[in-house]
């Protein structure tokens, strides 16, 4: 395999392997990232994985996010409930 095929592979890989393609690029003393895409031949299966990826990173981080909600409202409902300390007594009444 001639050096220049090797190079074009190690941009590939390392694009596909999750390297931010600008960190790619100063590795490879591009001055500017449109070099290093050309370099990386991605190809629409690449950018499918790519996009599959990105979109599970997003369920993943709302998915966090909803059950850091219901947990800060479940402890909400905790304090306010009677007997839980964190609230008022319950008043009692006096019947005559």
């Amino acid at each position: 395999m001639p050096l220049h095929d090797l190079r074009h592979r190690c941009v590939r890989d390392a694009v596909m392997n999750g390297v931010p393609v600008p960190v790619v690029a100063r590795l490879l003393g591009h001055s500017n990232v449109c070099m290093t895409l050309r370099h990386a031949h991605l190809g629409e299966l690449h950018i499918a994985a790519a996009a599959e990826r990105a979109g599970q990173a997003i369920v993943d981080q709302a998915m966090t996010g909803l059950e850091e909600a219901d947990s800060r409202q479940r402890q909400r409902s905790i304090n306010q409930s009677p007997g839980s300390g964190g609230g008022s007594a319950p008043e009692i009444s006096s019947s005559s």
